[in-house]
């Protein structure tokens, strides 16, 4: 079954790479939607990994690292409609920034 759901609702992000989603076991799930934004009167470097499972956020499963302007916001166009699989994490850094994920999980 397909269900639509916020994946991740908006949370602040903190200045250490942190798991904000884990697909649960038996699911999958694809992203539809990512926002991120900066609300701050500074410059955020934002990075986002997609993490297999038993595995850590590195260089080699970074999906995204961008700097984000005071005021500004990104919609992450280049991680949309990327499917992952049981275990697997969306983790996240960007002391201060916002983030919010959208998508599917489906069997």
């Amino acid at each position: 079954m397909i269900k639509r759901k916020p994946l991740v609702p908006t949370q602040v992000l903190s200045a250490e790479i942190n798991p904000i989603y884990t697909v649960p076991n038996g699911l999958s799930a694809q992203v539809m939607g990512l926002t991120i934004h900066n609300p701050t009167d500074a410059a955020i470097t934002v990075i986002i990994n997609y993490t297999p499972q038993e595995s850590v956020a590195g260089a080699t499963n970074q999906v995204m690292k961008r700097t984000l302007q005071e005021g500004e916001s990104y919609p992450c166009p280049e991680l949309v409609n990327h499917t992952l699989t049981t275990g697997m994490s969306i983790q996240a850094s960007g002391e201060g920034a916002t983030i919010i994920v959208s998508g599917v999980t489906f069997t």
